[in-house]
């Protein structure tokens, strides 16, 4: 870590010292950001409460963090939850101006019930935890991963907080959206008839998107045959999302989309497309679809 050449106030050019010049750089935007997809990644090994970070480079508030070279990867150990527990951690690379050192440390969260390997948790915790430092020039923590445990099992869920410079997540490295189709699913047949339960017509994960807020639309084509009201529901993460819409009876086909924003507390985006109603009635495999977009990133 070096000085500066800044400029005060009053226009005369003076020195910035270290602390005000990573005041300077977290006001910039610079919070955070690996270089590339696979700098400092978090990843479970398997048979161990155990995570490994990436080599790679990381800056924040102004100093890069770089290692190189298989001797440089970090291992890191999660302590064992509580009998009959499961514990979220914040995997975190800690920026220290005093001890002019990057340390890579866990930050307790949430707990919950200790589930089964094939149960894993969905979502992350919806808030970061209280512990996690954000003072530049004193000491900085950038969250690099979620890390959820169990007493049960050693098998880990890992939920990707990384951003690329821009603060585009690294999740979203090479495109702006994702995208979910119905006719995507080679199990799905050209339209499903209309039962007398809410069933799933458009059901998909979005696997490990980072917390946030999205843009989530929908279009569907829907019929009611021949003259039965239908009810199309949006469903994200489990709840109702703006409500219900009526299919279109006496046997007309026709397209149907909104856009509803959507606050992500990151982890497993689950979407589902629903449908209900009396008698008949038919949403069809071409033209459904479900589009995620940050915004913003």
């Amino acid at each position: 870590m070096v000085s500066y050449t800044g400029f005060a106030r009053d226009g005369k050019v003076t020195r910035v010292n270290e602390r005000e010049m990573a005041q300077m750089f977290y006001a910039a935007g610079d919070h955070g950001t690996v270089f590339d997809v696979a700098s400092h990644r978090v990843t479970a090994v398997g048979g161990a409460r155990r995570v490994t970070i990436a080599v790679g480079a990381l800056s924040a508030c102004g100093v890069i963090a770089r290692r190189e070279g298989v001797t440089d990867l970090v291992v890191v150990d999660l302590p064992v939850p509580g009998s009959g527990q499961g514990r979220w951690h914040l995997q975190v690379a800690s920026f220290d101006w005093n001890t002019r050192a990057v340390r890579y440390e866990l930050l307790g969260s949430d707990t919950t019930a200790a589930l089964a390997a094939d149960k894993m948790p969905q979502r992350a915790p919806d808030k970061m935890p209280t512990t996690l430092r954000r003072e530049p020039g004193v000491i900085f923590d950038v969250p690099l991963a979620w890390v959820w445990s169990s007493y049960s099992h050693t098998t880990l869920q890992v939920f990707d907080l990384r951003r690329l410079p821009g603060g585009r997540p690294v999740q979203f490295a090479t495109t702006t959206k994702r995208t979910r189709r119905r006719r995507d699913d080679s199990s799905a047949s050209d339209s499903n008839a209309l039962g007398l339960a809410l069933s799933g017509v458009l059901g998909w994960t979005f696997p490990d998107l980072p917390p946030g807020d999205y843009d989530v639309s929908p279009s569907w084509v829907v019929a009611a045959d021949p003259a039965t009201t239908g009810l199309v529901e949006v469903v994200v993460n489990g709840d109702i999302v703006g409500g219900t819409f009526q299919c279109n009876p006496t046997n007309q086909v026709l397209q149907h989309s909104i856009t509803w924003p959507v606050t992500h507390p990151g982890g497993n985006l689950t979407f589902d497309l629903r449908l209900s109603a009396a008698t008949g009635g038919a949403i069809y495999r071409d033209g459904t679809r479900v589009v995620i977009t940050p915004h913003p990133w």
